[in-house]
Protein backbone atom coordinates (compact mmCIF):
# COMPACT_ATOMS: atom_id res chain seq x y z
CA UNK A 1 0.00 0.00 0.00
CA UNK A 2 2.68 2.46 -0.86
CA UNK A 3 0.67 4.31 -3.35
CA UNK A 4 -1.91 4.81 -1.22
CA UNK A 5 -4.55 3.06 -2.47
CA UNK A 6 -5.37 0.96 0.77
CA UNK A 7 -7.73 2.28 3.09
CA UNK A 8 -9.73 5.33 2.24
CA UNK A 9 -9.30 8.51 4.75
CA UNK A 10 -12.60 9.54 6.05
CA UNK A 11 -13.30 12.67 7.94
CA UNK A 12 -15.37 12.05 11.53
CA UNK A 13 -18.70 13.46 11.36
CA UNK A 14 -17.85 15.75 13.93
CA UNK A 15 -15.73 18.22 11.60
CA UNK A 16 -17.40 17.79 8.75
CA UNK A 17 -19.56 20.78 8.83
CA UNK A 18 -18.78 24.21 10.47
CA UNK A 19 -21.89 25.01 12.34
CA UNK A 20 -24.70 23.01 13.57
CA UNK A 21 -27.44 25.05 12.83
CA UNK A 22 -26.30 26.22 9.40
CA UNK A 23 -29.74 27.21 7.35
CA UNK A 24 -29.98 25.73 3.56
CA UNK A 25 -29.88 29.11 1.30
CA UNK A 26 -32.44 28.18 -1.28
CA UNK A 27 -32.74 29.00 -5.01
CA UNK A 28 -36.01 31.49 -6.16
CA UNK A 29 -37.91 29.60 -8.19
CA UNK A 30 -38.42 31.07 -11.72
CA UNK A 31 -41.94 32.39 -12.98
CA UNK A 32 -42.02 29.61 -15.93
CA UNK A 33 -41.58 26.94 -12.70
CA UNK A 34 -44.30 28.35 -10.87
CA UNK A 35 -46.84 28.02 -13.91
CA UNK A 36 -45.68 24.97 -14.66
CA UNK A 37 -46.49 23.33 -11.07
CA UNK A 38 -49.96 25.20 -10.78
CA UNK A 39 -50.78 23.92 -14.09
CA UNK A 40 -50.01 20.44 -13.12
CA UNK A 41 -51.92 20.53 -9.57
CA UNK A 42 -54.97 22.59 -11.62
CA UNK A 43 -54.67 19.01 -13.62
CA UNK A 44 -55.85 16.78 -10.73
CA UNK A 45 -58.92 16.32 -9.18
CA UNK A 46 -59.41 18.99 -6.85
CA UNK A 47 -61.90 20.47 -4.26
CA UNK A 48 -63.34 23.82 -5.86
CA UNK A 49 -62.65 26.26 -3.51
CA UNK A 50 -58.71 25.30 -4.15
CA UNK A 51 -58.98 24.57 -7.59
CA UNK A 52 -60.38 28.44 -7.58
CA UNK A 53 -57.32 29.83 -5.54
CA UNK A 54 -54.94 28.15 -7.77
CA UNK A 55 -56.86 29.85 -11.10
CA UNK A 56 -56.41 32.75 -9.36
CA UNK A 57 -52.47 32.25 -8.31
CA UNK A 58 -52.41 31.14 -12.46
CA UNK A 59 -53.67 34.26 -13.42
CA UNK A 60 -51.40 36.82 -11.24
CA UNK A 61 -48.82 34.46 -12.46
CA UNK A 62 -49.35 34.74 -15.62
CA UNK A 63 -49.51 38.71 -15.50
CA UNK A 64 -45.85 39.01 -13.91
CA UNK A 65 -44.78 36.73 -16.59
CA UNK A 66 -46.44 39.65 -19.18
CA UNK A 67 -44.97 43.01 -17.40
CA UNK A 68 -41.50 40.95 -17.13
CA UNK A 69 -41.75 39.98 -21.04
CA UNK A 70 -42.42 43.75 -21.78
CA UNK A 71 -40.04 45.08 -19.68
CA UNK A 72 -37.24 42.71 -20.79
CA UNK A 73 -38.45 44.19 -24.03
CA UNK A 74 -38.37 47.75 -23.39
CA UNK A 75 -34.93 46.84 -22.04
CA UNK A 76 -33.92 45.87 -25.52
CA UNK A 77 -34.82 48.17 -27.72
CA UNK A 78 -33.24 51.09 -25.12
CA UNK A 79 -30.05 49.25 -25.46
CA UNK A 80 -30.40 49.44 -29.21
CA UNK A 81 -31.03 52.83 -28.98
CA UNK A 82 -28.42 54.14 -26.93
CA UNK A 83 -25.92 51.64 -29.34
CA UNK A 84 -27.56 53.63 -32.18
CA UNK A 85 -27.18 57.25 -30.72
CA UNK A 86 -23.68 56.70 -29.51
CA UNK A 87 -22.62 55.69 -32.84
CA UNK A 88 -24.60 58.54 -34.39
CA UNK A 89 -22.28 60.92 -31.82
CA UNK A 90 -19.48 59.16 -32.75
CA UNK A 91 -19.75 59.41 -36.55
CA UNK A 92 -20.33 63.56 -36.52
CA UNK A 93 -17.79 63.67 -34.11
CA UNK A 94 -15.10 62.26 -36.11
CA UNK A 95 -16.43 64.36 -39.40
CA UNK A 96 -15.91 67.45 -37.75
CA UNK A 97 -12.08 66.35 -37.06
Amino acid sequence: MAHGYGQRRVKPASRRYKGLGMAKKFKAVSLKNKIRSVERMLKKNLPPEVREAQEQKLEGLKKQQDIHTCLAAERKIFLQDTKIKFFVVFLVQSEGK
